[in-house]
């Protein structure tokens, strides 16, 4: 389960990841009542088999098998808000009713590998390089993306509003610009060809902080659990 919200008196519109349908939106009825069978199931990042019946214009959870609730996710909040900002990029991302089973399992790896003993960033950047590559959009970070001229030398600045790097004499006037490491710039290119995530990666919080910021440019919408983990990164390299 990607995303809820409060419905009527007391449902919940759920936002689901389905590997058959994509992206669907269902109404568990009665989830906020006390005692509900459907309160568990209807809380996020819930991995869970459900039955839905389809109405007229919306379709509603009948019956719910949970398979896992994450559980180590939930008692870390660093950890837990990677794990929502997976959910939120793939939420705000993926149009509705458009199966991508490759992504389906990519959150599925990235919320397994949140759990484990490691750098809760890791899972994070390597999900959201590896949906930015399966997309089509991973800018090549080898060129200036103005001029198409090789970048030679690093630090080098990137700017989401020039659709990737670019050098010192194109970098004048872009209010988006940020100096960045070609050794972030290589890790992110690297990360998103791995059909998992890997236990560790250097320069991970320049890494987390240009994906971040290339996605909202993209998306152009509220990424407000991506702005969560983006403040605590600030806040510890001060």
């Amino acid at each position: 389960m990607l995303q809820r919200t409060e419905s009527g008196e007391s449902d919940r519109r759920l936002t689901l990841l389905t590997r058959e349908m994509g992206k669907i939106d269902v109404i568990a009825r009665g989830a906020r009542k006390g005692g509900s069978r459907l309160a568990g199931i209807s809380e996020p990042l819930v991995f869970a088999t459900m039955h839905l019946a389809i109405g007229r214009h919306r379709r509603f959870v009948t019956q719910a098998q949970p398979l896992t609730s994450y559980p180590k996710l939930r008692s870390d909040y660093d950890v837990l808000t990677c794990g929502l900002a997976i959910a939120e990029l793939a939420c705000t991302h993926l149009p509705y009713e458009a199966p991508v089973p490759e992504v389906f399992e990519a959150v599925a790896k990235g919320l397994s590998a949140l759990c484990d003993e490691g750098r809760p960033l890791v899972p994070l950047v390597w999900f959201s390089a590896r949906l930015m590559g399966d997309e089509g959009l991973m800018p090549d970070w080898a060129a200036c993306a103005v001029t198409g001229s090789p970048l030679l030398h690093t630090p080098v600045w990137v700017a989401p509003s020039a659709g990737g790097a670019v050098g010192e004499e194109s970098a004048d006037g872009l209010t988006d610009r940020m100096r960045v490491s070609a050794e972030a710039l290589i890790g992110i290119e690297r990360i998103s060809r791995l059909s998992e995530p890997p236990p560790k990666l250097k320069r991970a919080e320049e890494s987390a902080l240009v994906l971040h910021r290339f996605w909202q440019g993209v998306l152009d919408a509220p990424l407000p659990a991506g702005e969560t983990v983006m403040r605590a990164i600030a806040s510890q390299s001060e």
